[in-house]
């Protein structure tokens, strides 16, 4: 045997040592730090509350939303009735600013 031998016999001995040395460490750690998995009701019970309070935020913004819905409504239905020029001025501000404040939303999303 040459050197270059007895050197990568002494190299894979090292190897194997440091393999099993590893081993043992890693099987000391999980003695010492047990795994915990989680019960699956767990999982489930905090899923049914997510889906909950999911729930209950829809509602409320679908509320919201009917809610104003009919003020705005009312108050167009009432302005119209009231005097006809108002509305017509109404609809065209409407015309006016919806896509302006569209345009100006996404150009704040590009950048």
């Amino acid at each position: 045997m040459n050197n270059k031998d007895k050197e990568n016999s002494s190299k894979a001995a090292k190897g194997l040592q440091t393999e099993q040395e590893l081993k043992s460490d890693l099987a000391k750690m999980e003695e010492w730090f047990p795994v915990y998995t989680p019960d699956i009701s767990w999982f489930e019970t905090r899923l049914a509350a997510g889906e909950k309070k999911l729930r209950r935020k829809k509602n409320r913004e679908w509320a919201f939303f009917y809610m104003l819905a009919v003020v705005i409504l009312g108050s167009i239905i009432a302005v119209g009735a009231a005097n006809p020029i108002y509305f017509i001025c109404i609809q065209l501000l409407g015309l006016v600013i919806v896509p302006a404040v569209i345009r100006y939303e996404k150009r704040k999303r590009v950048v």
